[in-house]
């Protein structure tokens, strides 16, 4: 015959201590897990530099893609005109690097047929440099002026900056709107 316990009261009493038993597991867990997330959240990289998750928004009409926004223009302006309006909105012309071949896909789907103002230009018989003055790692093809778009084969181009072209903005620090 099985047993049972000798009264209801005591029967009674026994699942309040696992009820209490199961709180103290799940409030121990919860912090456990609290401090591993804490913990990871403050490792730092082989340079020192603790990593900080960011959540990247683009603006309206601008496109997300990795870490930077990309704005495709609709209309068609000179380079100056063209880096004008990128500045305005806390960007300048696309630079892209040669390191960059999956940016580069990308952009060439949202250039469609159109040759793009990129944010390369150089002084007359100079070398070519980026919307900071960095040297440019894009090889610019032809002698056709001093300001680059991309043609229809992915390639940057010359051409001289007075020419009307759309143009792509590139915003590497999205968070400044």
């Amino acid at each position: 015959m099985p047993s049972y316990p000798e009264s209801k009261k005591e029967f009674c009493k026994k699942p309040k201590y696992i009820i209490v038993a199961v709180a103290v597991a799940v409030v121990l867990a919860s912090v456990i897990v609290f401090f591993i997330g804490f913990a990871v959240g403050r490792a730092k990289s082989s340079d020192g530099v603790s990593p900080q998750p960011r959540v990247v928004w683009c603006p309206n009409k601008w496109i997300l893609h990795q870490d930077t926004c990309l704005y495709r223009s609709n209309e068609e302006k000179n380079w100056t005109s063209s880096q004008t309006f990128c500045s305005l909105h806390n960007a300048s012309l696309a630079r892209i690097g040669n390191e960059e071949k999956d940016l580069m896909r990308f952009v060439m789907l949202l250039r469609g047929k159109d040759p793009l103002w990129i944010g390369l230009m150089r002084e007359p018989n100079q070398p070519w440099k980026g919307p900071h003055g960095e040297k440019a790692t894009l090889e610019v093809l032809g002698n056709g002026g001093d300001c680059a778009y991309l043609n229809d084969e992915a390639k940057a181009s010359s051409s001289k900056c007075d020419i009307e072209h759309h143009w792509l903005c590139r915003k590497t620090d999205p968070s400044k709107t």
